[in-house]
Parts: C-alpha cells; sequence; structure tokens
C-alpha cells in the first residue's frame, strides 16, 4: 500500500507541474513565435520571430533574418532587419513579410496569440506562441 501510495503521490505532483489550457500564464513579447496570419492570409510555408534582449530574429521561408527591436507597452518597431540572400520557391512570401515587418507600429497579446498591428492600429502580422 505504502508504495502505491508513493507512486500516486509522484504521478499527481508531475501532472501538477503541467501548464493546463486554463491556466493564467501571461506571456510577454519576449518569445519565440509561429505565423499563422500574414495580412490575414494563411502563410504558405512557415516562418518564425523570436524577440530577446532587444533583438528579434526568426527563419523566414528562404533565409534567417534580424534585426533590432524597440517596444514598450503598446508600441513596437523592428528593424532595420538583415538577412541572408538565398532563394527559394517562397521568395514572394518572404518578401512580403519582410515588408510587413517593415509596417509595424504597435503588437496586441490575447492568450497564446500575438498580433503585429500598423500605425493606423490594423493587424498586418498574427502569430501563435511557440513552447519551448
Amino acid at each position: 500500500v505504502g508504495v502505491v501510495a508513493l507512486a500516486g503521490v509522484i504521478i499527481w505532483q508531475m501532472q501538477s507541474d503541467e501548464a493546463t489550457p486554463n491556466e493564467d500564464t501571461t506571456l510577454t513579447l519576449q518569445n519565440t513565435w509561429q505565423l499563422t496570419k500574414i495580412g490575414g492570409v494563411d502563410p504558405t510555408a512557415p516562418i518564425t520571430l523570436t524577440i530577446a534582449g532587444g533583438q528579434a530574429s526568426g527563419q523566414a521561408p528562404c533565409n534567417g533574418y534580424s534585426g533590432p527591436v524597440n517596444s514598450d507597452k503598446e508600441t513596437l518597431t523592428l528593424g532595420p532587419m538583415i538577412s541572408t540572400m538565398m532563394a527559394c520557391d517562397e521568395l514572394d512570401l518572404e518578401v512580403r513579410y519582410m515588408q510587413m515587418l517593415d509596417q509595424v507600429a504597435g503588437y496586441r497579446i490575447n492568450g497564446t496569440t500575438l498580433q503585429l498591428t500598423d500605425a493606423g492600429g490594423q493587424v498586418v502580422l498574427t502569430y501563435e506562441y511557440v513552447q519551448q
């Protein structure tokens, strides 16, 4: 009985350490994000954005990119961005994405969703949090 009770306590403790979908976990801008919408349309290739230590970086369809980040509670500017110069089939998507990054002036985080907005408050890029 003692071994079974101990095993039950260990399993309970392991389960309680895992995040549940209903937990209130407040995300910050400083995370890794996966692009889910570009101008309201699903991207045709994966694109990531990581923001940490005043820098943005990520992987677009063809190239890695990086540049400075300036933000406060509501405003956000990215860039100028630099990237490698490889070509690929999704280069049009990458060019559009990099142009959208130049338009970013603000952001909102709602749950696990990050929305980057332009100067008029319109959403230009939408991401989902990537759990590390």
